[in-house]
C-alpha cells in the first residue's frame, strides 16, 4: 500500500509539473524533490537539458503543490547532483544544491554548491563553496574535507579540511604528498604551521652490469615531526627509484 501511494504521488508530481511552461528548446530529463528543512514545504526540481548542448542544463524550482515558478537556475557545463543524498554543506540546518561541473568540455569534474537562503527562500550560487574535488563531510565536527589523488609513479595526494565560520570556509588542516615529499599543516591561532613533513635527496649511483655502466637513483628520505615546538628528524630511509616494495630503514628516532 505504501509503495502504491509513493508511486501515485510521483505520478501526480510528474503530471502537474510536466504541463507547465512547455518549451521546444528544452528537454525534461528528470523531476525530483528536495526537503530543505523539516519546517519548510518540499521543493520540486524540474531538470532540463538544452537541445544545443548536452552539458548545459536548466533547473526550474517550485514549491510542492504549487505550479508558480519560484526560481530558475542556469548551469553551464554542469548538472545537478540528484543521485546522492542532499547535503547541508554550510551546516546551517538547510539542505543545499550540489552541482557537478565539467572542466573545459572534458570528463574531469568538480562540485560546486548553491546555498539555500532561508530569508529569501531561494538557492544562491556560492563562489566560496565551489571547485571541490572529492568531499568528506563530518556532520559531528562540522568539517568539510576536500581531497584528491593521482596514480602512477608520480602519484600525488592532497586534502584540505575546513570549518564553516559565519558561512565562510576556514582552513584548519592542509596535507599534500608527491612521490617521497609530504607535509601536514594545522591551524594554530591565525596561521597554519607545519607539524610533519618528509623530503627526499637523490644520489646517483653507478655500477657495471655485463660490462655496461648502469646508473640508478638512490633516494634518501627524511621524516620530521613537531617535537617541543620544532620540526625534528624522527626517521630516515633509503630506496632505489624503481626497486623494492618500500623504503628500508637507515635509522629511527632513539636508535640512530
Amino acid at each position: 500500500m505504501k509503495a502504491f501511494l509513493l508511486l501515485f504521488s510521483v505520478l501526480i508530481i510528474h503530471t502537474i509539473y510536466s504541463q507547465t511552461e512547455p518549451n521546444d528548446e528544452l528537454k525534461l530529463i528528470e523531476t525530483d524533490t528536495i526537503s530543505v528543512n523539516p519546517q519548510l514545504p518540499q521543493y520540486v526540481l524540474k531538470i532540463y537539458e538544452t537541445n544545443n548542448d548536452d552539458r548545459e542544463s536548466i533547473v526550474k524550482i517550485y514549491v510542492i503543490g504549487d505550479t508558480t515558478l519560484v526560481q530558475t537556475i542556469f548551469l553551464e557545463y554542469g548538472r545537478l547532483n540528484t543521485y546522492d543524498e542532499w547535503i547541508d554543506i554550510n551546516f546551517d540546518g538547510y539542505n543545499d544544491l550540489q552541482v557537478t561541473g565539467f572542466w573545459q568540455h572534458t570528463i574531469n569534474s568538480s562540485s560546486s554548491f548553491w546555498l539555500f537562503n532561508y530569508k529569501l527562500k531561494i538557492f544562491e550560487e556560492s563562489e566560496e563553496f565551489s571547485d571541490f574535488d572529492d568531499l568528506t563531510i563530518n556532520k559531528k565536527n562540522q568539517t568539510i574535507t576536500n581531497w584528491g589523488a593521482s596514480v602512477g609513479w608520480n602519484k600525488a595526494g592532497w586534502s584540505s579540511t575546513y570549518q564553516v565560520v559565519d558561512n565562510h570556509l576556514v582552513l584548519i588542516e592542509d596535507e599534500y604528498s608527491y612521490q617521497f615529499d609530504h607535509y601536514r599543516k594545522i591551524l594554530d591561532g591565525d596561521s597554519l604551521i607545519t607539524v610533519s613533513k618528509s623530503y627526499a635527496e637523490s644520489i646517483l649511483e653507478q655500477s657495471e652490469n655485463d660490462g655496461k655502466l648502469v646508473s640508478e637513483l638512490l633516494w634518501i628520505i627524511t621524516e620530521e615531526e613537531m617535537i617541543y615546538n620544532k620540526l625534528r628528524p624522527i626517521r630516515k630511509t633509503w630506496q632505489w627509484e624503481f626497486e623494492g616494495e618500500g623504503p628500508e630503514e637507515l635509522y629511527e628516532k632513539g636508535n640512530s
